[in-house]
């Protein structure tokens, strides 16, 4: 006699888990991506981080902005990640538009930062504490989601060291951010404790090479230690 399957809840699957799913199946069937990592000295981003308490005033800038308003500033120079695949070609853009994760009741949403590289850090500080509230009360309309052309998603918050994210298709490229943890380094050859940040690039092989990728990562952590704000 077999034994009957444990009593169970049915949860209806809400329209945003529906379009995740269909997001996440297309990233992966659709898809060749591969990962590429690097640990950032985080010590300038903690040092702005302070500073920027120590300023006071609303939407004071995260990590997330940080990582978010650096990004912005070099994918001018490596285009070939602010991009889309297409069936008709790869649409390289002229405006600079990136998407971050927020999580929501109903699931992940991506509101879009539209022309970041034009835009100071508290500027973009203050978008996305707008646009992570709307999202929070479901309220964050569809067109805040549209023409990403990059995303960075970060679970720092939930003291995750690192992860690979699910490209977000037709971009070509998302950044992971983990937690900023400090780790044993070598400074002047003494072992000490240094605030770290691991960052996980994935790209989408198509339309980028693990060269164009690694470029990307190297002038990213380049920029991040040298954070100023």
């Amino acid at each position: 006699m077999c034994p009957r399957e444990p009593e169970f809840v049915l949860k209806p699957i809400t329209p945003i888990r529906k379009a995740i799913a269909k997001m996440v199946s297309d990233s992966f069937r659709d898809i060749p991506q591969f990962d590429l990592h690097v640990e950032v000295d985080a010590s300038s981003l903690v040092a702005a981080r302070e500073r920027f308490k120590a300023e006071g005033g609303d939407s004071l800038p995260g990590y997330n902005d940080m990582i978010i308003h650096t990004c912005a500033g070099i994918l001018r120079k490596h285009e070939a990640l602010n991009a889309h695949y297409t069936g008709e070609g790869i649409k390289i853009f002229s405006e600079v538009n990136i998407g971050f994760a927020v999580a929501a009741p109903g699931g992940v949403l991506l509101p879009v930062i539209r022309k970041a590289d034009t835009k100071s850090i508290k500027e973009i500080a203050q978008e996305t504490a707008r646009m992570s509230k709307l999202a929070r009360e479901m309220k964050l309309r569809a067109s805040s989601q549209m023409h990403g052309t990059f995303t960075v998603s970060s679970l720092g918050g939930f003291g995750i060291d690192s992860f690979n994210a699910v490209i977000s298709p037709p971009q070509v490229a998302i950044l992971a951010a983990g937690v900023i943890i400090d780790k044993p380094a070598v400074r002047k050859g003494k072992i000490t404790a240094a605030p770290v940040l691991h960052l996980t690039l994935t790209v989408d092989h198509r339309a980028v090479d693990g060269a164009q990728g690694a470029a990307f990562l190297a002038d990213l952590k380049g920029a991040l230690e040298s954070f100023k704000g």
